[in-house]
């Protein structure tokens, strides 16, 4: 079966003309420089002021500063009052999580731009990790996209692989767990985000009928259930970027390679894990 949310993108008679603003130097520089202000008025809020950072939230928001503003004020406040849920170790800490590659960037983009990210939540090893511990590395890949520019303006497309999904996982996916990991999904700066759920089986059916009432309805209309028809995958995601497990074109993910990118941006993602309030 194949759920298809609407759209989020905003309209609107006196919405900003985005492209005009993203190639024009001058309209570009000023919504840059109000948002550096607003958040420069914010004492106890300690972000990085680059213009690539104040691009990753106002490309999520239309170019407007104010808009861009909140955004950032409610993923930190989020994150200080969840700071659990958040990652706060390097790459080279998760060598042995990383290695049941059960989450990637995959290496091409779609036709749009979109960066692709692929979890296999069946791959889990739960003798070895926990849920949070899970939640925690999903960081490394999602700061390391929201960073990148042809990401900021085009977005993700993430593949959910439920198959062989141990069923003692959903023991540790408490109400809880899985509405905190979900807003905290929602409200990460994407441009535009779809998750597609793949390899669900009729008794996984019903499971994930308990947790999808649990989500906000901002997550909720970009999730697409498949099963196991590749047709409509891709429908969405075209198979010359996709590995051939999912009827694509490509080979099996180069999953340490992948890896070779976290480690490269270890630097960066230690100073992104860093940002936030400060502590009174």
């Amino acid at each position: 079966m194949s759920k298809k949310g609407k759209s989020n993108s905003s309209s609107g008679a006196h919405a900003p003309d985005e492209r005009n603003i993203e190639y024009n130097e001058g309209k570009l520089h000023d919504v840059i420089s109000s948002l550096r202000d607003l958040v420069s008025e914010e004492k106890k809020l300690k972000v990085r002021k680059d213009d690539s950072f104040m691009l990753r939230y106002l490309r999520a928001s239309d170019f407007r500063p104010k808009e861009a503003f909140e955004k950032m004020v409610k993923v930190y406040k989020f994150k200080a009052k969840h700071e659990k849920y958040f990652c706060s170790k390097s790459p080279s800490e998760y060598k042995e999580l990383l290695s049941q590659n059960f989450i990637t960037i995959l290496e091409d983009r779609d036709e749009t731009g979109r960066r692709l990210i692929l979890a296999k939540l069946g791959d889990i090893d739960t003798n070895k990790t926990s849920v949070m511990e899970c939640v925690r590395l999903n960081d490394l890949w999602m700061e390391l996209a929201m960073d990148e520019e042809e990401t900021q303006k085009n977005g993700i497309a993430i593949i959910l692989d439920l198959g062989g999904l141990p069923m003692r996982l959903f023991k540790f996916l408490t109400p809880k767990v899985t509405i905190i990991s979900a807003l905290k999904e929602e409200m990460r700066p994407w441009k535009k985000i779809d998750i597609h759920v793949v390899n669900t089986s009729s008794l996984l059916d019903k499971l994930v009928s308990i947790v999808y009432p649990l989500l906000g309805s901002g997550i909720k209309q970009h999730i697409h259930f498949h099963g196991q028809d590749w047709t409509s995958v891709h429908k969405f995601i075209p198979p010359e970027v996709l590995p051939e497990e999912y009827g694509g074109y490509k080979p099996q993910v180069d999953f340490p390679k992948m890896h070779k990118y976290l480690y490269d941006n270890e630097d960066k993602l230690m100073e992104l894990f860093s940002l936030g309030y400060v502590k009174s």
